[in-house]
């Protein structure tokens, strides 16, 4: 399993089985989170950053290249992966307008619900780059 029951829950029952800031091993903890970051998103970020889908105001074939589509599959798949306990993943397409992913997870009965909104396509690339680095090309620098 590679995420403990409370990281994959927001229930309150899950949270307080978890241990205190205090009694958490942070040189274990600092691990998970390195080894997650390069085996699982970095890659994605990578796949992500290559895709050159820009805002539809900047591509009049928006609808027509795949670009967009080929964003949400990515980012829809990645979701998925991360096997979140109680979340819906579901991507919408209607004709003429842009895809809307949808990731709904259930809320605990005694929290708050939380809407996240953010956009997948990227604004077009403007302005000089440094040699040897491109808007399509992801690079790690130090």
């Amino acid at each position: 399993d590679r995420c403990p029951a409370a990281c994959r829950s927001w229930s309150s029952s899950a949270l307080a089985a978890s241990p205190a800031p205090s009694e958490m091993d942070n040189s274990k903890t600092a691990a998970f989170v390195q080894k997650e970051w390069n085996e699982n998103v970095l890659p994605s970020l990578m796949d992500f950053v290559r895709i050159p889908n820009v805002s539809p105001a900047f591509d009049e074939a928006w609808d027509t290249n795949g670009l967009q589509m080929q964003a949400f599959e990515l980012v829809t798949k990645w979701a998925e992966a991360q096997q979140l306990e109680n979340c819906k993943v579901e991507l919408v397409k209607e004709a003429g307008r842009t895809p809307l992913l949808i990731l709904e997870v259930d809320a605990h009965e005694s929290e708050r619900a939380c809407m996240l909104y953010a956009h997948i396509d990227k604004q077009p690339p403007m302005g000089v780059w440094m040699e040897g680095l491109g808007p399509y090309e992801p690079a790690v620098k130090e």
